[in-house]
């Protein structure tokens, strides 16, 4: 019964929040950040499909020594566990023309508690617990501080406000399920995953972003995907990353 009125609560933030962005249209009705580089939490994102599918390893990535990583163990557990610091990877480097490997932004993150790691799970190589998810308050303060970009948390996220956001020129990740890599293949799960959201599509009711777990071209980088779709993927929280210019 607890949880049946938690979600009532929830739908109704939600509804609130889609009526008050109801009248902040975008600008324009369609809009791309056009230039936004690709990055996949793995250095080989020609390799993601076996990777995810668990055909080869982590450590076989014959690029891992890109992500800043000391050894292969280092690689394994932060790409696992790297889809947030891909995301800002790609925001870093369009709003800011840094380039920065994903390990050395994921070490900076755990500085200001972005991370929170469990060191006898990361020491035997247990990617499943030794990093488990990105803080959202902290990391907007590690990109304040180390980046000088500012941003928001957004715990009821919606796609008339990601739009919203997008039209005002800034980044918007948003946390999914990882089945959105495999749109066939729907688990029934939302959020545990972070993409990064560039671009929407008001007429075809889409939006368009950059997956950093996308198992081939096609919903690697500006994949696309309904309105409707996404939201069976999507648990309504997220990060405004705000364009500095």
């Amino acid at each position: 019964m607890k949880k049946t009125v938690k979600e009532r609560i929830i739908k109704l933030i939600i509804w609130v929040f889609r009526i008050k962005y109801s009248f902040l249209k975008p600008k324009v009705i369609h809009f791309i950040h056009q230039g936004v580089p690709y990055y996949s939490q793995w250095e080989s994102p020609e390799l993601v499909s076996k990777l995810v599918e668990r055909k080869i390893r982590a450590e076989d990535d014959p690029k891992w020594k890109n992500s800043g990583a000391k050894n292969k163990l280092e690689y394994l557990n932060w790409s696992w566990s790297g889809c947030g610091m891909a995301c800002f990877k790609m925001a870093l480097e369009y709003f800011t023309g840094q380039k920065v490997p994903l390990v050395v932004l994921g070490k900076q993150c755990l500085v200001y508690g972005g991370y929170q790691m469990n060191q006898q799970a990361f020491n035997r190589g247990d990617y499943l617990h030794s990093l488990p998810g990105l803080f959202y308050k902290p990391f907007i303060r590690f990109i304040r501080h180390e980046y000088g970009l500012t941003g928001r948390v957004s715990r009821f996220l919606t796609v008339e406000q990601i739009a919203y956001e997008i039209s005002r020129k800034n980044l918007v990740i948003v946390s999914v399920s990882a089945d959105i890599a495999d749109q066939q293949n729907y688990s029934g799960s939302k959020g545990g995953h972070l993409i990064l959201v560039n671009g929407y599509d008001l007429p075809k009711k889409q939006l368009i972003f950059h997956n950093p777990s996308g198992k081939n071209t096609k919903n690697q980088q500006l994949a696309r995907i309904n309105f409707q779709d996404f939201i069976r993927y999507f648990d309504n929280k997220g990060m405004v990353i705000f364009d500095p210019a």
